[in-house]
């Protein structure tokens, strides 16, 4: 895996001549992300970054903000909110580079992932040690570990889907239309609360620059629009499983006649 490389110069109007323009991007994406990501692309790819590179680079800042949060300081909430929105810039600069430099992997797709879901499982529980401790309010920290904890809950049950979905079409063909059609409904919510989520972390953590009372409101805000959504999910994970999980199987520590 290569973090930096050699590679052929480019411009802004490369990058957006390299994006299809058939893509519909929720307003945090299209506004901010995107375009800033494309603005700063050329730089990193000039100075010879690679895609994981980037990628890889995410990790540790993450961290710092989620460090950050913890830390009772209001100022230090604002700096991991600069972080936040940093990373956010630069996961489009990653995709950016990889399409650009022919370099697309699942690998690459796989911890780009990783490096999403960071900062979004750890923020909450940190959001509460750091309010815990300034208003010395124990409350805080259960509500942000709630919330944490729904989110790793959820992307648990996500996983062991996928795993098992996988599993059984190995073993016993594709997925009919039928068994898709009975998932849809369940996984349209899905989609929906995907979008509240990542849009309420865009928006929410603006409230950080308002000191103190601004970490206060986003933890609430938090419990609306990621902790709900997620237990939705979770639902709904359980629904679509029910629909495509439903054929019969042998278990393997079944006596055979």
């Amino acid at each position: 895996m290569r973090i930096m490389a050699k590679t052929q110069k480019i411009t802004l109007n490369d990058v957006r001549e390299s994006l299809n323009p058939d893509i519909v991007s929720d307003v945090s994406v299209r506004w901010f992300g995107r375009p800033l990501g494309n603005l700063i692309t050329p730089f990193f790819n000039n100075t010879g970054w690679t895609a994981n590179g980037v990628t890889i680079v995410r990790f540790p800042i993450a961290l710092v903000g989620v460090l950050f949060l913890a830390i009772p300081e209001p100022n230090l909430w604002q700096v991991s909110a600069l972080i936040y929105y940093l990373c956010f810039i630069l996961d489009f600069v990653d995709g950016n580079l990889a399409r650009l430099q022919n370099d697309a992997t699942y690998f690459g797709k796989f911890l780009d992932g990783v490096a999403d879901f960071v900062y979004g499982l750890l923020a909450p529980f940190a959001l509460g040690m750091g309010l815990w401790q300034y208003f010395n309010e124990p409350i805080a920290i259960v509500i942000g570990a709630l919330i944490s904890l729904t989110s790793a809950t959820n992307h648990m049950l996500r996983s062991r889907l996928s795993f098992f979905r996988e599993w059984m079409v190995s073993l016993t063909g594709p997925l009919t239309k039928s068994e898709l059609d009975s998932a849809k409904l369940p996984c349209r919510i899905q989609a929906k609360a995907a979008f509240f989520i990542v849009n309420a972390y865009f928006f929410c953590f603006l409230l950080l620059f308002y000191p103190v009372w601004g970490g206060v409101a986003l933890l609430g805000l938090l419990v609306l629009f990621q902790m709900i959504p997620d237990i939705v999910w979770m639902g709904t994970t359980f629904a679509e499983a029910n629909a495509l999980l439903r054929r019969g199987r042998i278990s393997r520590h079944a006596r055979v006649e």
